[in-house]
């Protein structure tokens, strides 16, 4: 399968079958790491209030589901190809990850934070609720 290539920067996690009738799982594109190499000065404290707030907002099918995208590919905020070659590029961060980001401001608990406090911490907190 040919790799497209994306600038770095929901829909389950099912395999597809192929042009041959081969079973492939949707190929991974890259993982949007450079939030996990921000400076210090960039990540905030995450309340404990505000996991335990995710744990029951993403109920058991919503851990699930991103266990099962760090399983496969490593990292939570994972770029993948849907549908094969010349598919659509899924991007978490800008899929489940404005979900989360919307969430994360419904709660009130971080309300002195700013939009890049949220974009850069959303996966910090999804790493703490689903481990």
């Amino acid at each position: 399968m040919d790799v497209i290539v994306v600038s770095q920067m929901h829909p389950p996690l099912t395999d597809r079958k192929n042009q041959m009738g081969k079973t492939e799982a949707p190929q991974c594109i890259s993982c949007f790491n450079s939030l996990s190499s921000l400076p210090p000065s960039a990540k905030r404290d995450i309340p404990p209030q505000l996991i335990k707030r995710t744990v029951a907002w993403l109920k058991p099918k919503g851990i699930k589901y991103f266990r099962g995208i760090k399983k496969k590919y490593g990292c939570i905020n994972a770029v993948w190809v849907e549908g094969g070659k010349g598919g659509i590029p899924h991007l978490v961060h800008f899929r489940e990850g404005v979900q989360v980001r919307s969430f994360m401001r419904s709660t009130k608990l971080c309300k002195d934070w700013t939009d890049h406090d949220y974009d850069n911490n959303w996966i910090d907190l999804i790493e703490k609720a689903v481990n």
